[in-house]
């Protein structure tokens, strides 16, 4: 099962949705990273062995560097930021954490519900070309 690795932008009750379903979720906050510089939250996710989940579209680019250079990470998904789809989410993820495991997230960048729902119809093996 996946662990996920929250951005300090991430809303905490997404995280306690997954908590209240057994998913491994470390906010950065709660690791002494709040508001740390985006460049230092990839390497500590992937550190952890936590697939990095945040709003912050600025991933995007450091993932490409990182790619360019040849440095692996564990995956970034991006979730959306409206509040009204917070528990659709949570659904979400559960369902990424529960049907992927660390090796099949490794490079790769996904949206959330797209992700999931992919899921849906067979499970993913290639990485994406976000």
């Amino acid at each position: 099962m996946l662990a996920f690795y929250f951005d300090y932008d991430v809303r905490s009750a997404i995280a306690e949705g997954l908590r209240n379903r057994r998913v491994e979720v470390l906010m950065a906050s709660e690791d002494g990273r709040l508001k740390a510089d985006d460049e230092n939250l990839l390497p500590r996710a992937t550190e952890l062995d936590r697939v990095l989940v945040t709003h912050d579209t600025r991933f995007h680019r450091i993932a490409k560097r990182w790619r360019g250079a040849g440095r692996d990470f564990s995956g970034i998904l991006f979730a959306t930021q409206d509040q009204s789809e917070s528990g659709q989410v949570v659904e979400y993820l559960t369902s990424i954490a529960h049907a992927l495991s660390s090796a099949d997230m490794r490079n790769r960048l996904e949206f959330v519900q797209e992700l999931a729902k992919s899921l849906t119809t067979s499970r993913p093996n290639c990485q994406s070309n976000l």
